[in-house]
């Protein structure tokens, strides 16, 4: 008998017996790993580098990758919904030049298609040269003249592959909520739209008016970062709206009514769940894909210690989470930090 190396989370072990007579037996088994997995990575380029490799190892890809600028937030955060419908990972790179992390994992993976986020002044030419010579033999860039055209053409091809009639609403200005609301948007196929704090830009106001059977939107963030004029605007643009809110006394707040949210309406649960650090964004960004292979929510916390709100919520859900990735290295989430979210490992 060999032996088998399981991985923290979920496992499938396939035995297979064949006697002299050529019968043969195969039974399959699902195997629970209890533990909490960290995706390391001296920087962000690296850290999405090795949630590629994750993916990989769990089976999940289609030949495809989604490359965004890793400096910048505002075109990834509409890409998770798209990552998701493309089962593909977010590779994040610097503006001109492919990190080398980067380039090794093309190459062992040697995807025959990239989806570039942005516009060259983004993501320039030089790495869409580099992706060719790299042996990616499609190349796409959905751009825009800004964030919230990018957001808008974006959306469209999300709703053009899975007919979504719901859509995610989200400050464009800052990142921690959309962040959090890519775990139930990328399961879903709901569109990220991204607006202005007071505001709904125009190439927003054409892809709601150009989509009339989107009428059901979810608001997420507070009124601070969505101000309640945007509820008017909605109204506005799609008649008959049916407009929702998600809130939270800050990031953290938010990103736990999230997962609530999600838990009650789209059947999402605590068997997995993603940690990544709140305040800054890139470790979520490429994390993002992870958390919706797993149906898992995207909790944020802080670095040295386990954000207070965040652990009320695990405390009150104990027993029902059996893995947690941390995404980012231990500069972005302590090992402190690690220690307590293993002590809610059922």
């Amino acid at each position: 008998m060999g032996q088998y190396v399981l991985g923290n989370g979920f496992n499938d072990v396939m035995f297979e017996a064949q006697n002299v007579g050529g019968n043969t037996v195969t039974a399959l088994y699902h195997i629970i790993l209890p533990g909490v997995s960290r995706i390391y990575g001296r920087d962000r380029y690296w850290v999405s580098s090795h949630v590629y490799s994750t993916l990989e190892y769990w089976g999940y890809g289609s030949n495809t990758i989604i490359i965004a600028r890793g400096d910048m937030y505002p075109d990834a955060l509409s890409g998770g919904p798209l990552a998701a419908l493309e089962t593909a990972p977010i590779l994040l790179t610097p503006t001109n030049k492919l990190s080398d992390r980067v380039i090794m994992k093309i190459n062992d993976y040697q995807p025959q298609r990239a989806i570039i986020l942005g516009g060259e002044g983004s993501v320039s030419t030089e790495v869409e040269s580099q992706l060719e010579e790299l042996g990616v033999s499609e190349i796409e860039r959905i751009g825009g003249k800004d964030r919230y055209a990018v957001s808008a053409s974006v959306a469209e091809q999300v709703v053009n592959d899975s007919e979504s009639v719901t859509a995610i609403i989200a400050s464009g200005e800052v990142f921690p909520d959309a962040l959090s609301a890519s775990s139930i948007a990328g399961t879903t196929g709901m569109p990220i739209l991204l607006v202005k704090s007071g505001q709904v830009p125009e190439s927003i106001q054409n892809f709601i008016s150009n989509h009339p059977e989107i009428r059901h939107f979810i608001i997420v963030g507070g009124p601070a970062t969505v101000k309640e004029n945007i509820v008017t605007e909605l109204k506005n643009l799609s008649s008959g709206a049916n407009i929702e809110r998600i809130t939270g006394k800050d990031r953290y707040d938010v990103s736990i009514n999230v997962a609530k949210y999600g838990m009650v309406n789209y059947g999402m649960d605590l068997s997995t769940i993603a940690f990544v650090r709140g305040d800054i964004f890139p470790d979520a960004l490429s994390g993002a894909p992870l958390a919706n292979y797993f149906g898992a929510p995207i909790l944020l916390t802080t670095t040295n210690t386990l954000e207070l709100k965040v652990k009320n919520f695990l405390e009150s859900n104990r027993g029902k989470t059996d893995h947690m990735y941390i995404i980012g290295d231990v500069g972005s989430v302590s090992p402190n930090t690690e220690e307590q979210l293993k002590s809610f490992i059922k």
